[in-house]
């Protein structure tokens, strides 16, 4: 119920603490901590909060040179029958100020897997010559001061590091960048009365179906990405897409232009869904974002965003955002049916490293207009969920399709195979449906504020990946 903000004018930081559902902060204390990128305190300080939805206060705070975050949190002034004194009953961390090396490209480092401070583990190499761009065959290979890129009809097929000539990208699931649209069910997406009596389903209204049966009639879990055309322009490489059932109306359109720099690619990425087309008619869209598949060593994950558990646009209050570390095995939960798991929010970057950190940064930003703030009422849906101010990712060993096939978690790979042997499958969603469950004893429990969920009527989406 408590939310913060801050504005920072240096050395100034204004902040406010609200009370979101009309009630007072009596009994209160905020207690705030200014943190340099490299987990430093610069200053800290605790106000009492006072007897009234808002509190407004300024913070001093000196950092030359530095990235800077300030911490805030609420805790009890005196102890209760439900909580000790001190407990925690809402936090935030806000960025103040942005590092002055902020993340940026594909790069490699032979040292620890977990980054320093706010800072990514990776960063790309400084200056270097234009990329270099040659023909093998059919292949096109660009090699740039970190990096060499391998490309085939437009379509990007091998990425590997300069220095260590590590492959980077796995095809053991087709190309190793493709566009995604769908996610495997959760038990929400699978609530619905056709759930209760599946031989009813088809004369039933779209009202009482599920989202994952309506999905799977629509043809998202069968869809297919196919490269119509591409065209080089320089180091400039556009393409264009059709996503959707071989033989069938395309679902999607995507313009795609990539940028090979000399030391980092740079992908601008554009979204059009069809008219008219077997998504229109959907009450929203799973997903909207990018597959890309690693090699199965590049399991150790790092991230800035929510964390460090499982959080979803609709899921997020108690996931702090900072930077969080985990393994692609770790980020998985068992649940009794499996489907979509282990996702994290408001993403800004990604890292994801081997053992001797070498490895992929990928970081995200979206060109659309900010996602609608939250509100108590169901609301109505949108291009992104409301308040999703970065990207939903998650790492797997398998993909959706692999996990909305199997009745049980153990069931996923095939006998005999282990998971660390398999390829990692990273999603980086633009726009990402919540998981829902907010109904209550008068009604179903799988029902989704619609706030939270993605618009198929949007326009486009917009958005960019390093």
């Amino acid at each position: 119920p408590v939310t913060f903000s801050a504005i920072w004018s240096d050395p100034l930081a204004a902040v406010s603490v609200r009370h979101n559902r009309g009630g007072t902060l009596r009994g209160l204390t905020l207690q705030w901590e200014a943190v340099s990128e490299h987990k430093r305190v610069l200053a800290k300080g605790s106000e009492a909060c006072p007897d009234s939805e808002l509190m407004e206060l300024t913070c001093t705070i000196t950092c030359k040179g530095h990235g800077l975050w300030l911490r805030l949190w609420t805790e009890l002034a005196e102890a209760t029958t439900w909580a000790p004194k001190g407990h925690v009953l809402a936090q935030e961390n806000i960025m103040l100020r942005v590092p002055a090396s902020p993340p940026s490209a594909l790069g490699t480092q032979a040292a620890l897997v977990a980054c320093s401070g706010m800072c990514a583990p990776l960063s790309k190499a400084r200056g270097g010559p234009l990329p270099a761009q040659h023909r093998q065959g059919d292949e096109v290979v660009v090699e740039g001061s970190s990096y060499k890129a391998t490309l085939k009809e437009g379509v990007l097929v091998g990425l590997s590091c300069l220095d260590s000539s590590t492959q980077l990208l796995s095809k053991a699931h087709g190309w190793p960048l493709d566009h995604a649209f769908w996610r495997a069910g959760t038990d929400n997406d699978r609530g619905g009365a056709d759930v209760f009596f599946p031989q009813f389903a088809f004369c039933m209204p779209r009202s009482m179906l599920s989202f994952s049966r309506q999905w799977k009639a629509a043809g998202l879990a069968d869809a297919t990405t196919r490269m119509v055309e591409h065209e080089w322009a320089g180091k400039e490489l556009c393409v264009f897409y059709e996503h959707g059932v071989k033989g069938k109306p395309p679902l999607f359109r995507i313009n795609t232009t990539t940028v090979f720099g000399s030391s980092d690619i740079r992908l601008k990425i554009k979204v059009i869904p069809c008219r008219r087309s077997a998504i229109s008619k959907l009450p929203c869209l799973p997903r909207i974002g990018l597959r890309i598949v690693l090699a199965p060593e590049f399991s150790n994950v790092v991230w800035l965003g929510r964390g460090p558990h499982e959080c979803y646009p609709d899921r997020k209050a108690s996931a702090q955002f900072t930077v969080h570390s985990s393994t692609v095995e770790k980020m998985h939960f068992p649940y009794m049916v499996p489907g979509e798991c282990g996702g994290v929010t408001d993403v800004q970057w990604v890292a994801l490293q081997d053992n001797q950190g070498r490895g992929l940064l990928v970081e995200y930003s979206s060109e659309d207009p900010p996602a609608p703030e939250e509100c108590f009422e169901s609301g109505d849906s949108s291009c992104r969920p409301a308040k999703m101010t970065g990207a939903q990712v998650s790492a797997a060993r398998w993909t959706p399709a692999m996990a909305d096939a199997a009745a049980h978690d153990f069931e996923i790979l095939p006998d005999g195979q282990r998971p660390e042997d398999q390829p990692v499958v990273l999603h980086v969603d633009t726009a990402h449906c919540g998981i829902g469950g907010v109904g209550g004893a008068t009604e179903a429990v799988w029902r989704f504020h619609q706030q939270h969920l993605v618009h198929p009527g949007t326009e486009e989406w917009n958005y960019s990946i390093v």
